[in-house]
């Protein structure tokens, strides 16, 4: 079945205001997640590195502190681990290496989108989407606040 324009827009709306009220990040699945993402633009390699360089972002559990020197601060369940690293890919995805959790290996997310006033990162290996609200981006390292 077929979801009307107005549908849609009512989706895209409703996934806005519920990540809005919630501290955990929204996520979407299979065609929810598409829809968010029909018709906007990507965003480049260069775009994601400004977003993420020097910013501490929110997880469903944590966050993470991207420091412009490629290391990544990793707060998780309240408990700070081991530090590991992030990059852009060429592809636009952010990569991560984390020694808890992948030890040497790295682990590629999704594609970047800005959606509205909020950015949307999309897996279509796992046809999975979550919504980064723009207002919890933060300057500078406030890991404290995953604590």
């Amino acid at each position: 079945m077929r979801m009307s324009m107005v549908a849609k827009s009512f989706l895209v709306l409703s996934a806005l205001l519920m990540a809005t009220n919630s501290q955990a990040q929204e996520v979407l699945s299979g065609s929810d997640a598409a829809a968010m993402i029909k018709g906007r633009k990507q965003l480049s390699q260069t775009e994601v590195i400004e977003l993420f360089s020097g910013k501490s972002i929110p997880w469903s559990s944590g966050g993470g502190y991207y420091s412009p020197d490629g290391s990544l601060k990793i707060i998780w369940k309240g408990k700070e681990l081991p530090s590991g690293t992030w990059r852009v890919n060429e592809e636009g995805r952010d990569c991560m290496t984390s020694p808890k959790w992948w030890g040497d290996n790295e682990k590629c997310q999704g594609l970047w989108y800005f959606v509205g006033e909020d950015y949307f990162a999309y897996n279509n290996a796992t046809d999975k989407g979550h919504l980064k609200l723009r207002s919890r981006i933060y300057d500078g390292d406030q890991t404290d606040r995953y604590k």
